[in-house]
């Protein structure tokens, strides 16, 4: 069976869980987990076409949505800005991992 094509609400949809239930020390996350989310999510945007800019945008949203402390720069301009070091380490995660050299596949089958 053919997988479902994605839209923009269900990427977000599968992100916001996630971003909700983080914890509010960073002692008690689980990196690797969180960084499969977000690296799953950017590979997912990516495949319907997002710019690196909306990915980061879209990913700032949703952590905002999720409770996380993220706030406007300006009131006149759309960019997000923020100190809380887990939002900082996903926003990195997302431009590494968008901008990965896609090392091509040399398995024999």
């Amino acid at each position: 069976m053919p997988r479902k094509a994605l839209s923009d609400d269900d990427l977000v949809g599968r992100l916001r869980p996630s971003l909700a239930a983080l914890p509010p020390t960073i002692k008690s996350i689980d990196w690797a987990q969180l960084k499969d989310v977000v690296c799953d999510f950017v590979d997912d945007a990516k495949r319907l076409g997002w710019s690196p800019e909306r990915v980061v945008f879209v990913l700032k949203t949703a952590a905002y949505s999720a409770g996380l402390p993220v706030a406007l720069a300006m009131p006149f301009h759309p960019r997000f800005v923020t100190s809380d070091p887990r939002v900082i380490i996903m926003v990195r995660w997302c431009v590494k991992h968008y901008f990965a050299r896609e090392v091509p596949d040399t398995s024999p089958v």
